[in-house]
């Protein structure tokens, strides 16, 4: 029984690992190009 409940776990870890990284690295990849144009750095 124990091993269903870690399995769940585990996928949902990983799911919201998978989910968080994404959505940020997206929006990222586009502010950074905007803002390095806009930065006189």
């Amino acid at each position: 029984m124990n091993d269903t409940p870690d399995d769940a776990t585990i996928r949902v870890d990983i799911d919201l690992d998978d989910l968080i990284p994404r959505p940020r690295r997206s929006p990222e990849d586009a502010w950074p190009g905007a803002g390095s144009a806009s930065t006189p750095s």
